[in-house]
């Protein structure tokens, strides 16, 4: 941002947001049980549903919790964390509850969130009977079909949207190392460990929006909520593991 000239405040935006996530990632959460988390994966479900209802409106689209005068993007915020705590879950528990997170992105609407949850969904499917994984699929391509299918007003805001073709005008060695921060999430996927590939399929399908569309970059470009959430959903990773280990 500072080479390309960004305006301080997102720099500074993004630096206190890394230095919380920090600390959120240490956070002890206690989610030994199921009963401990699925207070959690329903709490979050519907936070997420109210603000794609009623949530504050920007141009017609209602993606974001404001608190006071910031906004933070809600699916990025809390996503990550959902997606860990759903793939803790029984298999006909995940479907669900992805599918319904899908079904709260076409609603806002937010493509890049239903990529997101697309992905997320995919490792999961991996073991389970043929035609259940077959019609999770389906169900999930046609619900990111119809929220792509929505009208998307909000205009690409520079260091947020697109942030590695602007890297690329700007310096081709810069624009190369961005897309390789960028990807670094998704190594989570080399980890034998549910929650840990849901979490690189959840940042796969956003960083994949950001690359094919106006869609914003996570954790390279501006934007608190992508970098508390990811600094969350570590926290709730470690929490998991805990508990898988304690059995």
């Amino acid at each position: 941002m500072a080479v390309s000239h960004g305006p301080r405040g997102y720099l500074i935006g993004n630096a206190v947001a890394l230095l919380l996530a920090l600390g959120l990632a240490l956070v002890p959460l206690r989610l030994e049980t199921a009963a401990r988390r699925w207070p959690w994966i329903a709490g979050l479900l519907l936070v997420l549903a109210v603000t794609a209802v009623a949530g504050p409106p920007l141009d017609g689209v209602r993606r974001w919790i404001a608190i006071g005068p910031l906004r933070l993007h809600a699916g990025m915020l809390l996503g990550p964390s959902l997606a860990v705590l759903l793939a803790t879950a029984s298999p006909g528990l995940r479907i669900a509850g992805t599918l319904a997170a899908i079904a709260i992105a076409c609603v806002a609407p937010d493509l890049a969130m239903a990529l997101a949850w697309a992905g997320a969904l995919l490792p999961g499917l991996l073991g389970l009977r043929p035609r259940l994984a077959v019609a999770s699929i389906a169900l999930a391509a046609l619900m990111v079909a119809a929220t792509a299918m929505r009208p998307d007003p909000l205009q690409p805001v520079p260091h947020v949207e697109a942030v590695v073709a602007g890297a690329w005008r700007t310096s081709h060695i810069g624009g190369f190392v961005l897309a390789l921060a960028g990807m670094a999430p998704l190594l989570l996927a080399c980890m034998r460990d549910a929650p840990a590939r849901a979490l690189a399929g959840f940042w796969a399908g956003l960083s994949l929006a950001g690359l094919i569309g106006h869609w914003p970059s996570p954790l390279i470009g501006y934007g608190a909520a992508p970098i508390l959430g990811y600094g969350l959903s570590l926290a709730v990773w470690r929490a998991t593991q805990s508990a898988r280990a304690s059995t």
